[in-house]
């Protein structure tokens, strides 16, 4: 039995996973993450991990548009921390639209 390499671009387009900023629901998925993001900066155990650091790099695996990747780096821009984001995927019209979220 040989199998077929699965095209990664056409099987998120059947999912109708809302990623791009120009879509409400997309909108509303990010306020949720970055909300989900605050909350978990803010657990004691992540703030004890952070203590004394100025600067924080955030790494988005599979990260499609890179909303959550964004989310968590403007929460932690927000809590005063200077952010470096990677974003990483290899469907390329999704990490296209990662800078719109910035």
């Amino acid at each position: 039995m040989s199998s077929q390499p699965v095209d990664l671009e056409v099987l998120y387009t059947l999912l109708k996973w809302p990623s791009s900023p120009d879509r409400p629901e997309a909108l509303e998925r990010f306020k949720r993450i970055t909300e989900f993001a605050f909350q978990a900066l803010s657990d004691p155990d992540i703030r004890s991990l952070l203590s004394g650091k100025s600067e924080i790099a955030i790494l988005d695996v599979m990260a499609a548009s890179g909303i959550a990747g964004v989310a968590f780096a403007k929460a932690a821009s927000s809590l005063g921390y200077r952010v470096k984001l990677a974003v990483l995927d290899v469907r390329g019209g999704e990490l296209r639209l990662a800078p719109e979220w910035l």
